[in-house]
Parts: C-alpha cells; sequence; structure tokens
C-alpha cells in the first residue's frame, strides 16, 4: 500500500529508498506522530526536536528514531543571575544536539547509501556466478571443441594418406620414359605404343590410297572400255535392224511374186477349163482346176512360215532414245566392282 507522502523529502524521495531504510522510515514517522509537519532536509527536524528539547539517541543498524528527552520547562525570569551559565549551557546543548541531528541524517544517507551497495553486491555476486557458469559452460564446450578440432585433424590425416596414396598412384599410372636399361611404363609406354600405330597407320592408309588411285584408274579404263564397246553394240544393232529389214523386204517380195504366179496359174487353168464342156460344167458346180489347192496351200504355208520366223536381231535393252548396252560394272563377272 503506499505510504504517507509527508515522509519523502530530503535524503529518501522515492518510496524506493524509504522502504529500503525502515529505520529511517520509522523515526519520520514518529515525528509525524509527534506533530513534525514533514518537510524534510535542512536541518528542519533536527530544529524541531530541538525546539522539543528532545535528546536523540542512536542505534546500531537498522537505525530508528532516537527517543526524545524532555527537559522540565524553568522559569528563567525569577533566577536569571544564577540561571545564566544554565541557559548558556543548554544553548551549546542545542547546538550539539542540532550538530547531532545532522550527523545523524548523514548516518542515515550512509546507511542508505550501504543498503544500496549491498543490493549492488548480491546483483554483482549474482552476476559473478552466472559468469562461473558461463565460464564452466564454455570450458565444456571449448573441451568438445577441442575433441572435435582432434577429430577433424584425424580425419585430415587420413585424407592426406588418401592423398598421398593417390598420387603414388597417379605416378606409377605415368611412369617413366624408356631409358638405356629399363623400358618406358606407364603412359610413357602407352605413349610409345600409340605413336607406332599412328606410323603403322599412316603406312596402311598410303597403301590404301594407292590402291584406291589404282582402282580408279581401272575405273577409268572399265569406263573407256565399255563406251568403246557400247558404241560397236549399237554400230552392229544398226547393222542388224537394217540387214533385217532388207530380209523382210525380200520375203515379202518373194510372196508376192509367188502370188501372182499362183493367180496367173490359176487363171491359165481356168480357161483352159472353159475351154472344153467338161472343164466349164466343173466349174460351174464350184471345182477348183487342178493343182490350185496344193499351190494355195504352199502359199499360206510360206506366208506364216514368214510371220513365225524370228528376225536374227540381237536382243537389246531400248530406251527412249535408242537401244542401250548393260554396264559391265554391274554384271556378276564384273572384276573391277568385286574386288
Amino acid at each position: 500500500m503506499p505510504i504517507d507522502p509527508r515522509l519523502l523529502g530530503g535524503g529518501f524521495t522515492t518510496e524506493a529508498a524509504l522502504l529500503a531504510n525502515p529505520g529511517a522510515m520509522e523515526a519520520r514517522q514518529a515525528g509525524l506522530d509527534a506533530g513534525f509537519g514533514g518537510n524534510w532536509g535542512e536541518n528542519r527536524f533536527v530544529n524541531f526536536q530541538a525546539g522539543r528539547s528532545s535528546v536523540p539517541q542512536t542505534q546500531s543498524a537498522p537505525v530508528s528514531a532516537p527517543p526524545t528527552v524532555v527537559s522540565p520547562q524553568i522559569d528563567y525570569s525569577q533566577i536569571s543571575g544564577i540561571m545564566a551559565p544554565l541557559q548558556t549551557g543548554q544553548g551549546n546543548l542545542m547546538t550539539g544536539q542540532q550538530g547531532l541531528g545532522q550527523g545523524q541524517e548523514a548516518l542515515y544517507q550512509g546507511q542508505q547509501g550501504l543498503v544500496g551497495g549491498q543490493e549492488y553486491l548480491g546483483q554483482g555476486q549474482e552476476a559473478l556466478g552466472l559468469g562461473v557458469q558461463n565460464l564452466g559452460a564454455g570450458q565444456a564446450e571449448l573441451a568438445g571443441t577441442v575433441g572435435q578440432v582432434g577429430q577433424q585433424v584425424g580425419q585430415v590425416g587420413q585424407q592426406v594418406g588418401g592423398v598421398q596414396a593417390g598420387v603414388t598412384g597417379l605416378q606409377q599410372t605415368v611412369g617413366q620414359a624408356a631409358t638405356d636399361q629399363a623400358p618406358a611404363t606407364g603412359l610413357y609406354a602407352g605413349q610409345t605404343g600409340l605413336m607406332a600405330g599412328q606410323q603403322q597407320l599412316q603406312g596402311t592408309l598410303g597403301r590404301d590410297i594407292s590402291g584406291v588411285g589404282a582402282d580408279i584408274a581401272g575405273f577409268q579404263r572399265a569406263m573407256e572400255a565399255y563406251q568403246r564397246g557400247a558404241d560397236v553394240q549399237r554400230g552392229d544393232i544398226q547393222a542388224a535392224g537394217l540387214s533385217g529389214r532388207e530380209q523382210i523386204q525380200r520375203q515379202v517380195g518373194d510372196v508376192g511374186i509367188q502370188a501372182n504366179r499362183a493367180a496367173e496359174q490359176m487363171a491359165a487353168a481356168r480357161q483352159q477349163m472353159l475351154a472344153t464342156p467338161q472343164g466349164a460344167a466343173l466349174l460351174g458346180a464350184g471345182a477348183v482346176p487342178g493343182g490350185m489347192p496344193q499351190q494355195a496351200a504352199q502359199f499360206a504355208q510360206t506366208a506364216q512360215n514368214f510371220q513365225q520366223q524370228p528376225v536374227p536381231v540381237q536382243q537389246q535393252p531400248l530406251s527412249p532414245l535408242g537401244p542401250v548396252s548393260v554396264d559391265p560394272r554391274l554384271l556378276p563377272q564384273a572384276g573391277l566392282m568385286r574386288q
């Protein structure tokens, strides 16, 4: 619950500061109960106590309000001469009491500072404890980190060993060049074999290229022979065509002559038959002069044989431009392309 605002002032301006010093709070509450107005500071409370002839008494911490000593009221007007020294002593006593009040106020302030210092000391001790705990946790974490570093160092050592083994294997794979005492090994030996293979391949390619050149020359010669053969065959075909046409013409002429002869013979036989009554009767009955059926049959047979007789012309493929010859390279016995 809130405290009386009149208790605040002087060295205790906040409730927290006054609550932290119970002795000062009790002393100020006693002053309020005795009639003090609460305007603390500048020794007002000390003067109030001096006016009430109170004598403060100090106590051990916590400091409480000093007990008041009530001085008897004396009528100095009656015994002024005798009481003059006593008045002087009382003035000195009030002065001392005032100084004592100031000292007590300073003691309150010192006690407040001491309480604050104790709070700060407690906070410092608590922070120190937390620091010690953090230090322990840091040491434990550092120990774990050191262990991990040790493991990592071991792993690095293993990796370095693997790298060294890989380098050794790589050196073995690379090998060494040939010397007077030892042959080439590894990649050097492979390179030597590769160079030998390249030289052999170059020789083989040279021979193959020479063979291809010879084949091309042979192909050109075959083309020329083919052209010459085609020209010869074309001439033979033309000559055979002309010869066949002349033969056909002769055969057609022979057939015409034979037909004319047969017609003349038939006309003469008919005239002979008409010259006699018997022959005229036979002609009227539809008879054919003697020998005419045999001649007609021979003529028909000759014409049929002429039609069936093949013309002795060499069979050649034809194209829109005329007879063509077969490419000798496409024949099964063509030697150039088969090779």
